[in-house]
């Protein structure tokens, strides 16, 4: 079985190379990445509106976390900006109101990104799944909905020859199982068969 979490694979990235940048021409996607993590450490809830007037000690221990959490994957000149804010949905409104559009243009250039990325040599399915699946709900907030087997068949596209084989065992299972093109199913069977060959990699 692979050992990690989701926070161990894009948490790292989004402090550096994929943080906020300055203008927040990458938003959707660092708030993709970033909803992935506060749900991995279990404090996502604090963003949406708390009922209780005075609150409990674990959900102000929640929101300090998720605060934390959220300022050190902004660019610098905005954490100067923004760390003012004290609670983390504070925090998220405010760059959400700043940094959310919809347009045309950004539909087609998140759109042609989609269809044209592919996975590299030596990344990991795991690592690859995710930045599929951002860029999926990075669309899907730009009000572009991808039917699941679409994204499933992108996913296949855009995997590596070294694949091929596993693409193609996918392919033929097609026919037997209509649920086998779900997204959920394709995730499954290519996290299993990236156990298996790293498997057969460590006995090289």
């Amino acid at each position: 079985m692979t050992d990690f979490t989701i926070s161990d694979i894009i948490y790292p990235e989004l402090k550096t190379s994929s943080r906020l940048e300055y203008l927040g021409t990458n938003f959707h996607i660092w708030r993709t990445k970033l909803d992935f993590v506060l749900k991995d450490h279990g404090v996502h809830y604090v963003l949406t509106p708390n009922p209780n007037p005075n609150p409990d000690h674990k959900w102000v221990g929640d929101d300090r976390h998720a605060r934390r959490l959220i300022l050190e994957t902004l660019h610098e000149h905005l954490y100067m900006s923004y760390h003012k804010h004290e609670t983390a949905k504070s925090l998220m409104d405010a760059l959400t109101t700043a940094f959310t559009r919809h347009s045309a243009a950004n539909r087609f250039r998140l759109l042609r990104r989609y269809k044209d990325y592919k996975m590299q040599e030596g990344t990991s399915i795991a690592q690859h799944i995710v930045e599929m699946n951002a860029m999926a709900k990075e669309l899907e907030l730009e009000g572009l909905n991808l039917p699941k087997e679409l994204h499933s068949v992108a996913l296949l596209e855009s995997l590596p020859e070294s694949w091929d084989d596993v693409v193609a065992s996918i392919t033929m299972d097609l026919g037997k199982d209509e649920e086998a093109l779900r997204s959920d199913n394709i995730c499954m069977k290519l996290m299993n068969a990236g156990d298996v060959k790293e498997l057969f990699k460590g006995r090289v």
